[in-house]
């Protein structure tokens, strides 16, 4: 247990390390990548929709079915 915790302080101190002090880039991004990336969000979460509208009877009851309560027993339990 203690391993892994200092296991995961380390990590979290090497990334903000890496955060604080970057190494020189020397890249460009350009402004089409800002509409590339909205267009990519925006298809991700209609596409998540449509599978979600398309399943939507699967997925309600098989829930359904998970959080079903059983019927109560007789006074034997039979």
């Amino acid at each position: 247990m203690a391993r892994s915790n200092i296991a995961v302080r380390l990590i979290i101190l090497f990334g903000a390390f890496c955060l604080i002090f970057p190494s020189r880039a020397h890249a460009y991004i350009d402004p089409g990548a800002g509409s590339y990336m909205l267009q990519c969000a925006m298809a991700s979460a209609l596409a998540g929709a449509y599978a979600l509208m398309v399943y939507w009877r699967r997925l309600r009851s098989f829930f359904s079915r998970l959080f079903r309560k059983e019927p109560p027993h007789g006074p034997d339990g039979v």
